[in-house]
């Protein structure tokens, strides 16, 4: 989970990548100049050198201390929701497979866990929300202090959250409001959702929580590049999905009145735009499938495209068969 200050303000998932790794960095104990070095947590923590001491008492300091200045406005929230149902070639952050054991014998299971998970994040959002002194004092329904609006930009992003049930995203939206407050006449809730892991109506449950910003990672319009890269879904899954977005896309956020939202505070039961996700560079892709694509996009009336490169992460199917074959070499020198 990422606590900001600041809005992240349609940030496309590729921005919003790189913005993780940073701050991820940031919180390891990554440190500008000469050659980054990671800090272990336990050499914060149990070391019985004098310095390592004094470094665990700040980090104690600032991860507990209730004080206001410890990112207690805090105006955007990131959640990782890490299920998948298999893995891109290409990916390499932190995921849960699935497959297609939900509806098969093991469905019980993976509902079980994916429940787990939701309950747990639940449990952090309420931690962090008291120690920074927020909880239940910026909530929408009541009690909220002057210029206290709550949260302004939440993103959810994995692993693929359409994935998720409606019933496991409220538990999650309500934790939010609860720890922080959500300012409903103005947030925008973002959503990273897969062609082919939603239907029209699950979509719908999902705007009715509050959600107004679908990020669909389509990746590519050709089916044997989609192949290629590992997606578990096709170009008619594509068209299906955009098909299910206009469906639910509105004139914008309401005035006033009322919503059909299930927060009571809500302003928007409509999707306010959406942006689809395009990868260049992927195996078999050329010129003319790449212009093909974004010729797509275009034509679909997608408000924002992200377009990327492809980066050959290690640890990946594509590190293993596309990657630099002298890395072992470097590594020795």
């Amino acid at each position: 989970i990422m606590f900001l200050r600041r809005p992240l303000s349609l940030l496309s998932s590729s921005g919003l990548r790189r913005q993780r790794r940073q701050r991820g960095g940031e919180r390891h104990g990554f440190r500008g100049g000469g050659k980054k070095k990671r800090a272990s947590f336990a050499s914060l923590t149990t070391s019985t050198n004098d310095t390592n001491k004094e470094e665990s008492s700040i980090f104690q300091s600032r991860l507990y201390s209730p004080k206001p200045t410890r990112l207690s406005h805090i105006q955007s929230a990131y959640v990782h929701l890490p299920f998948c149902k298999q893995k891109c070639h290409y990916c390499d952050f932190a995921t849960q497979i699935i497959g297609d054991r939900r509806t098969g014998r093991d469905g019980g299971k993976i509902n079980d866990a994916m429940d787990a998970y939701t309950d747990f994040v639940c449990r952090e959002i309420t931690h962090q929300g008291r120690l920074r002194g927020t909880y239940e004092k910026t909530s929408s329904r009541g009690g909220r202090e002057k210029n206290e609006k709550g949260l302004a930009t939440i993103f959810f992003g994995g692993g693929t959250p359409s994935l998720m049930s409606v019933k496991q995203m409220e538990k999650l939206l309500v934790s939010l409001e609860n720890a922080f407050g959500i300012d409903w006449s103005q947030v925008e809730i973002s959503m990273e959702c897969d062609p082919g892991t939603f239907t029209r109506e699950k979509l719908r449950g999902f705007v009715g929580l509050g959600v107004n910003r679908i990020s669909l990672g389509a990746q590519s319009f050709d089916e044997n590049v989609l192949k290629a890269c590992g997606r578990t879904h096709g170009v008619l899954e594509i068209y299906e999905s955009i098909e299910h977005v206009h469906a639910l896309l509105g004139s914008g956020r309401s005035s006033g009145g009322k919503s059909d939202s299930k927060f009571s505070g809500s302003r928007s039961n409509s999707i306010e735009t959406w942006s689809i996700d395009l990868i260049s560079g992927l195996p078999g892709s050329t010129l003319e499938i790449w212009e093909k694509g974004l010729y797509e996009a275009i034509e679909c009336e997608a408000p924002h495209v992200s377009a990327y490169d492809l980066q050959v992460e290690e640890k990946t199917a594509f590190g293993k068969w596309y990657g630099d074959d002298d890395s072992d070499d470097s590594d020795q020198d």
